[in-house]
């Protein structure tokens, strides 16, 4: 389950990505090293992921615990591979629920931070209630197009008790640097905080604010939701049973 609909974002700009994986070939037939080269995204789940697990909040996980597949990547150079990478979290400390991500990188032979074809990562925290699911959705598509939205999305009715360090990490990362993505769907509107980032950048440009401008605001976030976790945990935080969003929301996702 992703934090995000991402499907419905990339067919809206007109190119639907349908991908064919296969089981990943052996050394000895040709795959690429996934120590050797990465794409856009592997620094963001590689940051969250060792965070998360320094905090104390997911289990380390064995190397057997991550599914990886390939599949040859079309119009890109000879041996370059479309590669999905998905782990869940194999523990998590109470109040974290759930911790999942997929990656998906295009990755091209000799070089060792890919930043065309198609990139993805979902990345999604469910807790339990009153802390909202922490979900992260970026996706670079061919022609240098970028969806990307970041949220902690709300599980109840009340306001945040931690509402005013998401307002200020939205006034000091995002007001006047991302420009709103457009109308969310009716349906979603209501699992979405005054304080998402939601955007679409485009051209060379916009790689380069993913790098200067979008990676320091997701490490930013992640650390105020860390802290709001463990505050929440200290200060033993309970929500109403009547007020709990997180089973509407999984049916609408």
């Amino acid at each position: 389950s992703s934090a995000f609909q991402i499907s419905p974002i990339v067919e809206n700009t007109g190119r639907k990505v349908s991908l064919k994986l296969q089981e990943s070939p052996t050394s000895e037939g040709g795959s690429i090293n996934p120590d050797d080269v990465y794409g856009t995204y592997r620094p963001f789940v590689d940051h969250a992921w060792a965070r998360l697990q320094e905090s104390g909040l997911i289990a380390a996980e064995e190397p057997s615990d991550t599914i990886t597949n390939e599949s040859q990547a079309k119009g890109m150079p000879e041996g370059s591979v479309v590669r999905i990478t998905i782990q869940k979290a194999k523990e998590t400390k109470v109040p974290i629920l759930y911790a999942r991500y997929a990656l998906l990188e295009t990755i091209v032979p000799g070089v060792t931070k890919n930043e065309k074809g198609i990139q993805v990562l979902n990345l999604v925290v469910f807790c339990k209630p009153p802390l909202p699911v922490w979900g992260v959705d970026l996706v670079s598509l061919p022609g240098d197009k970028h969806l990307l939205a970041m949220d902690v999305q709300p599980m109840v009715s009340k306001p945040s008790d931690f509402e005013p360090q998401w307002k200020e990490w939205y006034a000091e990362n995002v007001e006047g640097q991302f420009e709103w993505g457009g109308d969310l769907p009716p349906a979603a509107k209501k699992f979405f905080s005054p304080y998402a980032l939601w955007t679409r950048l485009s051209g060379k440009e916009g790689l380069e604010k993913i790098q200067s401008d979008l990676f320091p605001a997701f490490c930013k976030h992640l650390e105020l939701f860390i802290d709001s976790v463990k505050e929440c945990e200290q200060r033993n935080l309970v929500v109403d049973d009547n007020d709990d969003h997180q089973q509407e929301y999984l049916e609408y996702r």
